[in-house]
């Protein structure tokens, strides 16, 4: 179980770190000062996205593995850690519609 969850990790975390690198810490070559600004949000858009969703699966997960390795039964907790997973695609996309602004923008509309 750990190897199935530290090989995605390890993968993500890679991702996530180069990404991060390559559109905040590397010296822009030649872009304007307008799409700096436009990449800083969008990495902290993708930050905030990426965070939720982790949070939303990652800790129901564990706490699968935890209540599997130490043989605890409880029908809430069971039904708590599945509703948490469930929940995870609309957490997903409401965060992708508030955060992003294109998207707000375009939800938002209808009540301008």
């Amino acid at each position: 179980m750990m190897v199935s969850e530290s090989v995605p990790t390890i993968q993500v975390g890679s991702f996530f770190f180069l990404n991060v690198y390559n559109l905040i810490f590397a010296s822009p070559s030649g872009i304007s000062r307008k799409t700096v600004q436009m990449q800083h949000r969008l990495v902290i858009a993708l930050i905030i996205q990426t965070s939720v969703s982790l949070f939303f699966f990652l800790v129901p997960i564990n706490l699968i593995i935890s209540f599997v390795f130490f043989h605890h039964q409880n029908q809430f907790h069971n039904n708590l850690i599945f509703f948490a997973l469930a929940i995870h695609g609309i957490a997903s996309t409401l965060i992708m519609v508030f955060v992003h602004k294109p998207y707000r923008d375009f939800a938002l509309s209808p009540f301008d």
